[in-house]
């Protein structure tokens, strides 16, 4: 995502240095509503998760062995390891939820066009989306507020589940229809 006073490389060569004039829409609705820019991650190069030479492949914090998960996986390292408490990133199969569930997370991967692309690198028109991670759902709601994300609330009765059932240390999902129904699981192992 592209910022207007950090460099933005894509983790390729061929950019390194490169500093846009203007900030990604996500970056700048943050910005414009007082939210600090901390700076920005480390990327699979151009978002593709590979092992290139170029790409620094950052570790994930809850297992250094591991990866993090994706395209996304510097900005849920950043989360996951304390260093902020939300970040952007953007999916198109599976970078932001993937790397959300290696690493203990929440993330919010809305409708595509829900919060425009521009100033992001598109890989795939159809499929690329803007999203966020954090630590828990309010934050996701608090994003999804700021950015004016259509329709994605949390009932409140499926919220107070939610948090009985994180409480107990489950994993939860929450079907589309936002029925009273929720899937729960406890985590094996981390």
């Amino acid at each position: 995502m592209n910022t207007k006073d950090i460099p933005t490389t894509y983790e390729f060569p061929l950019y390194e240095g490169r500093r846009p004039n203007a900030d990604a829409t996500g970056v700048a609705i943050l910005r414009a509503a007082g939210a600090p820019i901390i700076g920005k991650t480390a990327i699979t190069e151009f978002a593709v998760p590979n092992f290139g030479p170029w790409s620094t492949n950052p570790r994930n914090p809850r297992n250094p062995k591991h990866t993090p998960g994706g395209a996304s996986c510097g900005s849920t390292a950043a989360v996951a390891d304390l260093h902020v408490p939300i970040s952007l990133g953007c999916q198109n199969s599976g970078s932001l939820i993937r790397p959300a569930s290696f690493t203990d997370l929440f993330a919010l991967k809305q409708t595509n066009n829900a919060l425009s692309t521009d100033g992001v690198r598109i890989c795939f028109t159809t499929l690329d989306t803007v999203g966020f991670l954090a630590r828990s759902i309010d934050d996701l709601q608090l994003l999804a507020d700021v950015c004016k994300i259509p329709s994605w609330t949390i009932p409140q009765t499926s919220s107070r589940k939610i948090s009985r059932c994180i409480s107990t240390g489950a994993r939860c999902g929450i079907r589309r229809d936002w029925s009273q129904q929720m899937l729960c699981r406890k985590p094996s192992h981390f």
